[in-house]
Formats: structure tokens, sequence, C-alpha cells
């Protein structure tokens, strides 16, 4: 919290005075800054107070502007060292600008822009740590003075003062690491065959995950293919949320089946056009041809596995449109789309949709007229009305629709990976390498229990044993005798 800072002279001089207020929004750029610089100054007149204001990004004060003397510009200033001169902060409620504020114990009042700063703005007032936040859109001089005056209040202060001491006391990094592993499943990260070590990898199809150096043996052994494999991640988050209604979602659906179909018939009509000319010109010679035959059955393989995907991908689309079209006439109550990685998650995701489809759209009966009554307005209530029958029919219908389209989205993704040549990516292949300089120099032992305890995997898979199965092994070195869990269902 101290960073190197030596001030200008100027600035020095203006602190040696009754500590200021410090005004700054950091990277926030707005539209009309002369505009924004009167209203600051007009608000710390109104307030009585003197004034620190950063320019920053924004570039406050950079316009023709008369500055009264009692505010000072500045441009950059780390906060950790101006905030200690100051007496309290004007700011944009960003997440690093509040954490100096508090930890400085300083009275915060946040002009929120966007994001997560209305958060921060909400927390402060919370705490008593400043007044209510005022939104940029909503933000005028007199406002912004009265809030000045407010966080001036001693109660305020003291609250201010005395959460910072709490946090300073803290040690926020041994408290970030520590609620990080709290939170860490650690039953479920470890490598199957050696459980000390962390898990990087996966065997597609299967719960059995590996570590990087066990993996890496295996495969320079050739008892693993890098096809069977997948990179081990114990938490998803899914950024596609589907198409935002069911038209544009068919519209788009249909736009990019076309254009692969149109791929591969030009990708077959490139490569028989070569084949062609091969032949004529060197009727005699093979080389060459082959790879031309292969590539244009390439091409025409994968028009026709789009032409037959194309009524699935518009079907899956159309039943997510609906699933997400609630949204557009502001229902809160939709929930978020389920990832069908295969053929069990799409049966998963097809049972959800038809329950919590219905369940929630039958809701939005009652949902949306009575959060409309809180207006008493009739019209209001008639519009509750019509959007809550809307999203009951959207709902419902996404739901019975789901029954077809997510299972055979389901095959439509084990077909793909099953059919589709895969290669690994550059962070697999650096994975691998790192696995291999890992297991460089271990002893012939570590290597025997590795290989012993793959057999017993390997003999699993192959009999059916269910997927869930778990693997409970001594530490390599105190008796490598398998001990296995029972199987989960």
């Amino acid at each position: 919290m101290s960073s190197p800072y030596t001030p200008p002279p100027e600035l020095e001089e203006f602190l040696n005075g009754t500590p200021p207020i410090y005004i700054g929004f950091g990277s926030i750029i707005v539209d009309d800054p002369k505009k924004l610089t009167l209203l600051l100054l007009e608000a710390v007149q109104l307030a009585g107070v003197r004034a620190i204001i950063s320019q920053g990004w924004g570039e406050l004060g950079s316009e023709d502007l008369v500055i009264p003397p009692n505010v000072h510009l500045i441009g950059n200033c780390p906060h950790d060292w101006i905030f200690k001169k100051v007496s309290c902060v004007v700011h944009h409620g960003g997440a690093g600008t509040t954490a100096a504020a508090m930890a400085t114990g300083k009275p915060s009042i946040v002009v929120p822009f966007f994001g997560d700063q209305p958060f921060w703005g909400e927390m402060i007032a919370k705490i008593g740590a400043g007044p209510k936040p005022i939104p940029f859109k909503k933000l005028t001089a007199p406002d912004l003075a009265a809030a000045i005056g407010a966080a001036l209040e001693p109660d305020i202060k003291q609250r201010a003062k005395e959460l910072g001491e709490q946090i300073r006391k803290e040690s926020g990094v041994d408290a970030g690491v520590t609620s990080f592993h709290h939170h860490l499943e650690h039953s479920n990260l470890g490598c199957a065959i050696a459980s000390s070590h962390p898990a990087a990898w996966k065997i597609r199809g299967t719960n059995i995950q590996l570590g990087s150096g066990a993996v890496a043996l295996l495969v320079n052994r050739g008892l693993l293919g890098t096809d069977k494999i997948e990179l081990f991640r114990p938490q998803k988050y899914d950024l596609n949320i589907g198409p935002r209604d069911p038209f544009s979602g068919m519209a788009f659906a249909f736009i990019d089946s076309t254009s692969e179909i149109g791929g591969g018939l030009n990708h077959f009509g490139a490569s028989t056009k070569e084949l062609f000319r091969l032949t004529l010109e060197k009727p005699f010679v093979h080389s060459g041809k082959r790879s031309a035959f292969a590539s244009s059955l390439k091409g025409i393989g994968k028009a026709s596995v789009n032409v037959v995907r194309t009524p699935v991908d518009i079907a899956y689309a159309f039943t997510q449109g609906l699933h997400n079209a609630p949204k557009l006439w502001g229902d809160h109550h939709v929930e978020l789309p389920e990832t069908i990685e295969g053929i069990p998650s799409g049966l998963t995701a097809a049972g959800k949709e038809l329950v919590f489809g219905v369940y929630n759209g039958v809701s939005s009966l009652i949902l949306f007229p009575r959060e409309s009554t809180d207006h008493r307005n009739k019209l209001d209530i008639l519009t509750g009305i019509g959007f809550g029958t809307a999203s009951c029919i959207t709902k419902s219908v996404s739901g019975l629709t789901a029954i077809i389209t997510y299972p055979l989205k389901g095959v439509d993704v084990e077909l793909t990976r099953a059919l589709s040549t895969r290669k690994l990516t550059a962070l697999e292949t650096e994975l691998l390498s790192q696995g291999s300089r890992d297991t460089a120099h271990i002893n012939e032992e570590y290597i025997k229990v590795v290989l012993d305890r793959w057999k017993v995997i390997t003999r699993d898979v192959r009999k059916g044993k269910l997927r869930k199965r778990r693997y409970h092994w001594p530490r390599i070195g105190r008796g490598h005798k398998p001990v296995r869990s029972k199987e989960s269902n």
C-alpha cells in the first residue's frame, strides 16, 4: 500500500491546507468533459470544500476553464498515496478504487457508470462507509454537494476509519488463497493413478482423470492415444446462451448450415477438378491422384453430413430461441440453458427443459400480472397479463419441443465427436511436453506402479464398468495394492 511517489511542488503546497476531497473517475471517458467539469466545480462550491480533481482518461479540466483557487487538477497519482491526504473520495466505483478508498479509511461517494460499479456503490452505502450512490446519468451538482456533506458527517467518517483499520490488519492474499482452496472439491481434482498429483486430462467418455505425468508415460509407451483424452475441466462455463428468439435462431442456423454445405461442395468441386486434370495430363501416373480423390470424398462427405445436420440444428435453435424469447419483454425468470455434450446430457437437458419450462410457464401467468398490480394502472395490469400469457406459451412449447430436439442434439454431438479427426491444440501439446519433462528422471518403480494401475483401469473400462467408478490408491512407495471404491450410480 505504499507506492513510491514524489508529488509535484504545487500539489504538495495545496495539500498543506485543510484536507480536500478527491474527485476522479479513472479510465472512464465521458462524451462532454467540459460539462462534467463544470458540474463538479459547481458541486464543490455548493459544498464549500476544497477539492483535488484527477483529470483521468476523461481529460477533466482540459478545456479552457477558470479553475478556482480551492480546486487543484492533477494527472496520474497513486491512489494509495493521495487517498491518505484527503477527507473523502468521489469515484466511479471500480473495484480497485473502492478497495483503495476503504483501505485508507476514507468515505466514498460512488458515481457508477456501468458494470459492477453500482454494486460497489450499494455495498459502500450498506456498510455505512458512504452515502447512497448517484448514477452518472442522474448526477447533478446539488445532489453531489449533498452527498459530499453527508460523507463528511462524523458517523460516516468514523465508520470508514474503522473499516480501514480492519482491512489493514487483514492479509488479503492469504485470505484470498484460503477462500480459493476452501471452495475446491479436492476429492474430485486428483489423478486416478496418483491421487497426490492434480488431474490435467480426462479419458473421453468416462470420468477417469489423469495427471500430466501419468498421461505422458502412457502416451509415450503407446498405451494411450491422444484421440482418447481431453483436457480435464472440473468446472465448465458455457458462454453460448443461444439465440434471443426462435426466428433469428432458425435463420442463423440455416445460414450456418448452408455455409458449411457450400464449403463442402466447393472443396469437392476443386478436388474433383484437380483429379481430372491429373488424369488427363498424367494418365499412367498415380502420384497425387489418391490424395485428390480422398480430398474429393472428404468434401462431398462434409456437404452430406451437414445436409443431414441442418434440420437438427434448425430445430435445436428454434427450441433455444423459444427458451430465451421471454427475456425480450422483461421476463427475469428464464433459466440458463443446459450445455449438451452428448446423449446423456441431451436427455438430462430435455427433462429439465420440460419440467422447468412448463412450471415456469404456468408461474408466469401469476407473476407478471401480480408484479404489474404494483403500478395500480389498468393498462399495466393488462400488459402484465399479456406478457405472462406469452411467457407461458413460449416456455411450455420450448419444454415440449426439447423432448425431441435436445436428445437429437446430443446424438449430433456424439457422432461429430466420433467421426472427427481430433488434433491436439497448442496448449494440449505443451501439457504433454510438460508431463514428459516431469517424468524424465523418475525411477522404474514409479513407472511399474503407474503401468500396473493403468492395467486395472483399462480392464474395468473393457468390462463396461460404470463410468463414475473412483480409485483410491496408496501413495506410490507405501504399498501399491489398488483399493477401489464401490461403484456410484
